[in-house]
């Protein structure tokens, strides 16, 4: 309480009129986090898919992959190839990359509905065009090479053992050594396993 009603003490003075704080000095730790979160699309790559895509812990030079967008808040793994890195999804960030998938998805329904020809459409068509048609060879070949029996005479030639006959031989074995234990369990056969 002030000592007269006149004087201006800080409780009856009104909140507009007081001095402000003073300005958070440059090296203050909320300044500084602001200004991470404003540069956080600076630091990205121009050909980056969009801001909703995630970027991993690991720096630039390392991992350039561009995570998609998480509905979910959480801890991801990083996709990039031989990356080890994490990416933390958080609640704010969930809601935006929904509404991000959202409006993709309302605009490929809207571009079907209007018979618009997509991107992924003409891409696979192109694709499809460069495919190299096989030769008459290819068509009656495939892709197993024909010996030239002309080498060869009949009784030299070599032939290819498909390893059949091996592995019924096993599975007799195997069979044989079963019906030893059951008969001649004094013997103690051990089988031989396929």
């Amino acid at each position: 309480m002030c000592a007269s009603p006149l004087s201006l003490c800080p409780d009856t003075v009104p909140k507009m009129l007081r001095t402000p704080p003073a300005p958070p000095s440059p090296s203050h730790p909320i300044r500084t986090l602001r200004a991470l979160r404003r540069s956080r699309s600076t630091r990205l790559p121009p050909t980056w898919p969009s801001p909703y895509h995630n970027k991993c812990s690991e720096p630039l030079s390392t991992c350039a992959y561009a995570n998609p967008p998480q509905p979910v808040k959480g801890v991801f793994v990083c996709q990039g190839h031989l990356c080890e890195g994490t990416y933390v999804v958080t609640g704010r960030m969930a809601r935006k990359a929904d509404e991000y998938y959202r409006q993709v998805f309302r605009a490929r329904r809207e571009a079907v509905m209007l018979g618009v020809p997509t991107k992924e459409k003409d891409e696979n068509a192109h694709r499809e065009r460069r495919v190299k048609r096989p030769t008459m060879g290819d068509r009656r070949f495939g892709s197993v090479h024909v010996p030239q029996r002309s080498f060869f005479k009949f009784s030299e030639m070599a032939w290819d053992e498909d390893g059949d006959d091996d592995k019924t031989r096993k599975a007799q074995e195997h069979l044989e050594d079963q019906i030893e234990q059951k008969l001649y369990p004094e013997k103690k056969v051990r089988q031989r396993w396929i």
